[in-house]
């Protein structure tokens, strides 16, 4: 009987297990969230922990890890080197549409034996797989594979050290193009130290590499633990720690643009990079993680801290500092992750062989993340672990949204062996979630379309998802994106378009989602408000008036009805009226709705048209005029009612109907101007100017020279006007006194024979006032016997003469005679 009830009370129990399976089954989403689905942002961290350790790798002799990378798959890319002769690289995958690990090939690197510090890096254009590594013997290589094959391309050196004393620990990163930028450290001597920073970078659709760029050089400077990351804009950063020797350590970086390729390594320090931080030791090495804001993140260990700073990728400035540890106990191998599709939450391990939490005084691994603005507490990751930890790595894990963390120790865990090997832990949540309450909402009719909405705390949730919908929710599928996700119990949102919105809340963490809240409803009807305004209330006759609509429109389409008060309307939203009469006008707006929510306003006596009668005043550009000048006449009164016409009298029996006419004067004498103006309701004015323009009359004065008055027969003479001119154009008729003449203004004149000639001038104006200028035996033309003149003396002739005789002379008087 006893064996019987013991029976019973099993099956009691395993049937009441099963029913609250059921239960919990019904009541939560235990799938894990993926941003097809719900595009929930990460949770804060609240009662979630940590899964088992899991041996990713493993081999009877030791294995180490070197580096990991995520594609933009989910695959997780990890590398690592099994000690060998030769050393022996290793690839391995997490498929993250198989959801497992695969071996991916791996290969043997027989010109050097022995593989050092291997870096992987994963291009953003086609997720294929980058990695370089460097040897014993000084040398750089770099290799290459896509996710569909399975053979590795060649093995490329691509440094240089014949100049350096070695080569060592090179990184990498692909940008956006495919372009894989490479630095690496040459030590160019021990004593004194001295490094340079070296960067090349490869084209890998043409596989032309450029040549080596000194970086970073300096006397005593050694830069280490380089860093290199892309942004969004293809911009390449590197953070480096620098050593001044035995001065200090500093935490530097240098940005290449990405459209430009120029480098700034900030000239006004030497070209030795922008400074982030001054202090630390020797084991300062960064790393570092963009958001998708394009903010740089970097974390790095000091003497005994670790250290986070953010570079602002929208201002470039750095932020304030932070400290994650603030405990001064030794730490070592920081790095960062950054879930761009979660939110931007940062999450950071690092180790230490302090004893925190119960772990003990062998080295374990510590978790730190930030969310919005607050960094979570202390989380103690590898446990399991009892013995020295090595590399570390962290991602996050598309396919649970979570980070995950790789590290290395020889662990005898499970019976994996006391070798070294490689574990792997991820960060989840176990708590089912309690569903929100959402509260009615008030008012349930609204006219404003501010909605405000209140739901209660759910059980385990970090965040809340907001849905809406014109229709009732029943339930949230597949395509069915929330309007906003927010870790607050409140939201608040403003709806511009009438109609009844329905509202449902969704709790969510890492891995679970609640059942939808109850629906709640809210009808916005939003009622038009007429309302206007005017560019002016009060103008002339025949004057313009723009009326604006600044009321609400209510629920869109809207009609509009104007009624102006002087017989006319208007169905335009804002219309421009033209008012003819003067008077008092009342304006009337009639506005309706969609919905035939209609709502009138009146501005009683708005408009004022006054009358406003021209004034005829004018100038003209010039009121004294030589005859046959023209003058410019301008109305510069007022236009009145507009529509103006002109009547123009000149004062010398000529009119004008222009309103800015140019008149000719033909005569001399003062005249009177009068202008008559009539708008368009025919008021008029006139306006005279006496005596307003002077005309006169100028009368030619002549008189003339000449450039010469005596010449020879056949000499030409040049003579130039030089009297006072009359009005307009001019004839002028020369008589030179030999029978010939000339109309020119100023003539050349030749004489062909001797004697003395009378020379005049008769010069007439536009007018016909003329003048005669006479010069009596003005030019003398003389022969050329008369230019002969006798009284020349010959006797300097004679002496020329009697000269030349002289000296032929005397030639022949003292030739010396010959010797026999």
């Amino acid at each position: 009987m006893k064996k019987n009830r013991l029976y019973l009370v099993v099956i009691s129990l395993l049937i009441g297990i099963f029913i609250l399976n059921l239960m919990v089954t019904k009541n939560n989403i235990s799938v894990p969230i993926n941003s097809n689905e719900m595009m929930i942002c990460p949770a804060s961290g609240l009662g979630e922990n940590w899964t088992l350790a899991e041996v990713i790798a493993s081999s009877a002799s030791n294995v180490y890890l070197r580096d990991v990378a995520t594609d933009s798959q989910g695959n997780i890319h990890l590398i690592y080197r099994r000690t060998g002769s030769p050393d022996t690289l290793y690839y391995k995958m997490w498929n993250n549409t198989m959801k497992t690990w695969i071996q991916r090939p791996s290969f043997n690197h027989t010109q050097y034996e022995n593989i050092y510090l291997p870096r992987i890096s994963v291009s953003p254009l086609d997720d294929s797989i980058h990695i370089v590594w460097c040897d014993l013997s000084k040398n750089l290589f770099y290799r290459n594979i896509t996710l569909d094959s399975s053979v590795w391309s060649p093995s490329v050196q691509f440094n240089d050290y014949l100049d350096s004393y070695d080569d060592w620990e090179p990184v990498l990163a692909v940008d956006h193009h495919g372009i894989v930028h490479v630095f690496w450290q040459e030590i160019i001597s021990i004593t004194p130290p001295q490094r340079n920073m070296i960067y090349r970078s490869l084209n890998t659709s043409s596989g032309n590499w450029t040549s080596e760029m000194i970086l970073y050089s300096g006397s005593d400077r050694m830069p280490k633990f380089i860093e290199s990351e892309i942004n969004s804009k293809n911009d390449l950063f590197v953070v480096f720690n620098d050593q001044h020797y035995l001065q200090h350590y500093s935490l530097n970086y240098m940005i290449r643009n990405g459209t430009t390729g120029v480098w700034d390594r900030n000239s006004a320090n030497n070209n030795l990079g922008y400074i982030i931080f001054v202090g630390g030791d020797y084991g300062m090495t960064p790393k570092i993680a963009f958001d998708s804001k394009d903010n740089l993140h970097i974390v790095w260990r000091t003497n005994f801290n670790i250290l986070y700073i953010i570079y602002n990728g929208t201002t470039e400035t750095l932020m304030p500092m932070e400290y994650l540890t603030t405990d001064n106990l030794r730490y070592d191998s920081p790095q960062i992750v950054v879930d761009k599709d979660g939110g931007d939450s940062i999450h950071v391990v690092y180790s230490t062989q302090a004893d925190k939490q119960g772990s003990g005084t062998d080295e374990d691994l510590f978790y730190v993340s930030k969310h919005d603005t607050d960094w979570s507490g202390e989380e103690l990751v590898s446990h399991e672990s009892t013995d020295y930890i090595g590399s570390v790595g962290i991602v996050m894990k598309s396919s649970i949204s979570a980070p995950t963390v790789f590290w290395g120790d020889n662990t005898n865990y499970n019976s994996s062996g006391t070798a070294r090997k490689i574990f792997s832990k991820s960060r989840i949540s176990n708590m089912n979630i309690g569903s929100p309450v959402l509260g009615a909402i008030i008012p349930s009719n609204s006219s404003t379309g501010l909605i405000e909405l209140n739901w209660s705390v759910a059980t385990n949730a970090t965040k809340y998802h907001i849905f809406r919908s014109l229709s009732p929710i029943e339930n949230i599928s597949n395509g069915f994106f929330p309007l906003i996700s927010t870790n607050k119990t409140t939201y608040n949102e403003t709806i511009t378009t009438g109609a009844e919105y329905y509202y449902v809340i969704v709790a969510s963490n890492k891995t679970h989602v609640s059942p939808v809240s109850n629906c709640e409803s809210v009808i916005v009807d939003f009622l038009p408000v007429s309302n206007f305004t005017v560019n002016a209330t009060s103008i002339a006759e025949w004057g313009f008036v723009n009326f604006t609509f600044i009321g609400d429109n209510g629920d869109p389409p809207t009609t509009y009805i104007w009624d102006f008060g002087d017989g006319s309307t208007s169905n335009d939203q804002n219309p421009i009226h033209q008012y003819t009469h003067n008077g008092t006008y009342t304006v009337t707006l009639n506005v309706t709705d969609a919905d035939n929510d209609t709502v009138k306003y009146t501005k009683p006596d708005y408009i004022i048209v006054s009358n406003n009668p021209p004034v005829a005043t004018f100038i003209a550009n010039i009121t004294s005029i030589h005859i046959g000048e023209w003058v410019e006449f301008n109305h510069t009164g007022d236009t009145g009612d507009g529509n103006l016409t002109y009547e123009w009298d000149f004062g010398d029996g000529f009119n004008s109907t222009e309103a800015s006419p140019t008149h000719q004067y033909l005569l001399e004498g003062n005249y009177t101007i009068t202008l008559k103006v009539m708008d368009a309701d025919n008021d008029t004015d006139i306006y005279t100017r006496s005596n307003y323009i002077e005309v006169y009359n100028n009368i030619p004065v002549g008189s003339f020279v000449a450039n010469i008055s005596s010449i020879i027969v056949g000499g030409q003479v040049q003579f130039n006007y030089t009297g006072t001119l009359g009005d307009g154009n001019h004839t002028y008729m020369w008589i030179f006194g030999d029978g010939f003449n000339s109309t020119e203004a100023n003539p050349t004149h030749q004489y062909n024979h001797a004697g003395t000639y009378t020379v005049s001038l008769i010069i007439v104006d536009a007018d016909g006032d003329n003048s005669t200028f006479m010069r009596e035996d003005y030019i003398t033309v003389r022969s050329i016997t008369q230019d002969t003149n006798p009284n020349i003396p010959c006797f300097p002739i004679i002496l020329v003469f009697l000269g030349i005789l002289l000296s032929y002379g005397l030639k022949y008087i003292i030739k010396p005679k010959k010797k026999f």
